[in-house]
Parts: structure tokens; sequence; C-alpha cells
């Protein structure tokens, strides 16, 4: 009689892997040494790697799994860098390093203000939407009770922003893509009253309707003065998603 020792030889590495305490072996995009070597460099790494916009794994010095508002809580203190993980998902995992080392104010106050916005947007998630009533340049009526059923998506603007105008030929992508999805609805909140916007929606292609002198719902209802920003608002009346990325409205889009 033959005895295989396979079973045993796969259930010894399974616990060298995961370690006794079922923390995982993670291994970063670029070393911390790499990033640190200087103010420049921390700011390049920042900006190519750290997007706490797009849902992300969370994981602490030790390799532990953590959740989202105390992982951001750690950077937002300042006192440690979001490592980018390499996956093979290609989805967003970050583990905290503990930083010992003087960085520049510059990059350190862009990492934490990354991470504030990150718990802002955190903290809209799972909410009813705050009570509103529009009507757009046509006319239409919007509330929380005749778009119940519906996904709102709404993209919060003013004519001045620079960054709001360029996204509109993108955005207006995702209208034609969803154009025969009747269970969806475009609606922009501008800042602007209604003839500068009148105007200057002639002069430029907007596919979303457009509702105006909307401040006080985006700064007051809502509370962000961050644009361009995107909020989704799902067929319960809850808020899926707030983002400052156009391309993460698709990527839910495509979930619901």
């Amino acid at each position: 009689m033959t005895t295989s020792f396979k079973p045993i030889f796969y259930t010894l590495s399974i616990i060298i892997f995961l370690g006794c305490n079922g923390k995982k072996e993670l291994s970063p995009v670029i070393q911390p040494a790499g990033i640190l070597q200087s103010s420049d460099q921390i700011s390049k790494y920042i900006m190519q790697y750290v997007n706490f916009d797009s849902d992300f794994s969370a994981f602490d010095t030790q390799g532990k799994s953590m959740d989202k508002q105390t992982f951001l809580n750690e950077v937002l203190s300042g006192s440690y860098l979001p490592l980018r993980l390499k996956t093979q998902t290609g989805e967003n995992s970050y583990q905290l390093h503990k930083i010992n080392v003087l960085i520049e104010d510059s990059p350190k106050y862009y990492l934490i203000d990354q991470a504030r916005q990150g718990l802002f947007q955190l903290s809209l998630v799972g909410k009813p939407a705050p009570k509103f009533e529009f009507v757009d340049l046509a006319g239409h009526k919007y509330n929380n009770q005749n778009t119940r059923g519906k996904i709102l998506v709404m993209k919060f603007w003013f004519i001045g922003c620079v960054a709001c105008v360029q996204e509109m030929p993108e955005v207006n992508k995702i209208v034609d893509r969803y154009q025969d999805r009747k269970d969806i609805l475009f609606v922009s909140l501008a800042s602007n009253k209604v003839e500068p916007l009148k105007k200057f929606l002639k002069q430029v292609t907007f596919k979303y309707q457009t509702v105006a002198d909307a401040d006080h719902y985006m700064i007051d209802s809502i509370g962000t003065k961050v644009f361009p920003s995107h909020l989704i608002i799902g067929r319960d009346g809850k808020i899926r998603k707030f983002t400052l990325q156009y391309t993460e409205v698709e990527e839910l889009l495509k979930t619901l």
C-alpha cells in the first residue's frame, strides 16, 4: 500500500503562504525606497498610482485586510503612505506603509487631501439622497418621488470650470451608450443662472438635461465644492457613488 504525501504538502504550502495569522503576501508596484527618495518622486507616485475614487481593497502594515474608513483615516494622519499593490485582476489594492522619513509639505498635503476626499465619498454611499426638487431648462421636473425606480446620474459643474467642459464629449458618449435604457436619467446640476447656461449650451453640445442655479444642492445638501463631480442615485433612492472621475460613472453603470 502506497501512501500519498501530496495532500499534506499542499496543506503545508497553504499554511506557509498565508502565515499563522492569515496574512497575505503582498507585493507593491514600486518599493517604498523608490517612492520616498525625493519629493518629486512622491508626487509622481501619488498622481500615477493613488486613486481612492475607484473601489479598492485595503491592507494594514502587516498585510491584514482592513476596512476602507480605517485605512483612509490612517493615510489622513500623514504618517502612512498607501502602497499600490500588484494584482492579477487589475483591481486597486493598497497597503499602509509607515513613513519614517521627513517629506515636504506639498506631496504630504496632496496625499492627505486625497484621503479626505476618499472619506467624504465613502460617507455618502448607502445614504438616502438628500431631498431635491429640480426643474431643468426644458421644464422637466425631478424629485425624490418621481425618480424612484430609476437610476439618476448627475454631473455637478459650472461654465467657468475648464475640466467640466473638457470632459463633456466623453460624458456625452456615456449618454449615447445608454440611450436605450429608459431606467437611467442623466441630469446635470450647474451653478450658473438660466440665461448664461442657455447661451453656453447653444455653443457646446452637452447631452445631459441641465438644471440651473443648483449650488444649494451641490454645496449645501451634498457638501461638495469640487468640480466636476458625479453623483449616482440608485433605484431605491440611495446614493450608490460620488466620484470626481467620469470613467467611474460608466464602471458603475455596467453593474446596474
